[in-house]
C-alpha cells in the first residue's frame, strides 16, 4: 500500500517535471519566435528606398509636390541620398521648352515626426558642394499634425537661358537607435516647389 502510495507520488513528481520541461520549452520557442519575427520584419522593412531621383520643371505659374516614403532604412546603415532638381526647361521628345520669363520658386521640404533621422541638404555646384542645412523646426500644419520644416529656400531663373539648381538630401538613421520599435513605422518626406512669373 505505501509502496504503490510512494509510486503514484514518484510518477506525478516526473509528470510535472515534464510538464515544466515542455512548458519552458514552449515559451523559449514562443519568445524565439515572436523576436524572430519581429527583427525579421524589421530587416524586411528597413532597406532603403531613398536611392531616387525626381526634378521639378518650373515653366509656368504652378506648385508641384513629390512625396517619398523611407519605410526601409536600417539603423546604422550608410547614408542614404535622394537626388533631386529644378529647371526653368524641359525636353520633351527631343525638343526644348523654356520659360517664356523670368522664374522665381519657392523650395520647401518637411518630414514627418516618426523615425529619429539625421537630414543634411547640400546645395550642388558645378565646382563645389555647400552645405545649407539649417536646424530642423518642428511645427503643425492645419490638421495638428506635427512634422519637420526641414528647409526652404527661394531661387529666381533668367529667361532665356536654360539653368537648374541641383540638391542632394542625405538621410542617416543613427545606430543608436536599433530597436525592434522602429520596425513599421514609416518617415515620409514632402518636397514642394512653387514656381512664380516673375513680371517687372
Amino acid at each position: 500500500m505505501i509502496r504503490g502510495k510512494y509510486l503514484r507520488e514518484r510518477k506525478a513528481i516526473r509528470t510535472k517535471k515534464r510538464l515544466r520541461f515542455m512548458l519552458t520549452i514552449l515559451v523559449l520557442f514562443l519568445a524565439y519566435k515572436v523576436l524572430f519575427n519581429s527583427y525579421s520584419l524589421y530587416e524586411s522593412q528597413a532597406e532603403s528606398d531613398a536611392q531616387v531621383d525626381v526634378a521639378f520643371f518650373i515653366l509656368k505659374d504652378e506648385y508641384q509636390t513629390k512625396t517619398i516614403a523611407l519605410n526601409k532604412m536600417l539603423p546604422g546603415d550608410p547614408a542614404q541620398s535622394i537626388n533631386f532638381s529644378i529647371a526653368n526647361y524641359e525636353t520633351v521628345d527631343g525638343e526644348s521648352h523654356i520659360t517664356e520669363t523670368d522664374m522665381e520658386y519657392t523650395l520647401k521640404i518637411r518630414t514627418t515626426t516618426n523615425l529619429p533621422l539625421t537630414y543634411r541638404l547640400y546645395k550642388v555646384n558645378e565646382s563645389n558642394t555647400t552645405n545649407k542645412i539649417e536646424e530642423l523646426q518642428v511645427v503643425q500644419d492645419v490638421n495638428n499634425t506635427y512634422f519637420y520644416k526641414l528647409y526652404e529656400e527661394t531661387g529666381e531663373f533668367d529667361y532665356g537661358i536654360e539653368q537648374m539648381n541641383t540638391y542632394r538630401l542625405e538621410i542617416e538613421f543613427p545606430g543608436t537607435y536599433k530597436d525592434v520599435k522602429y520596425s513599421n513605422i514609416i518617415e515620409a518626406i514632402e518636397i514642394s516647389v512653387e514656381g512664380k512669373q516673375v513680371i517687372d
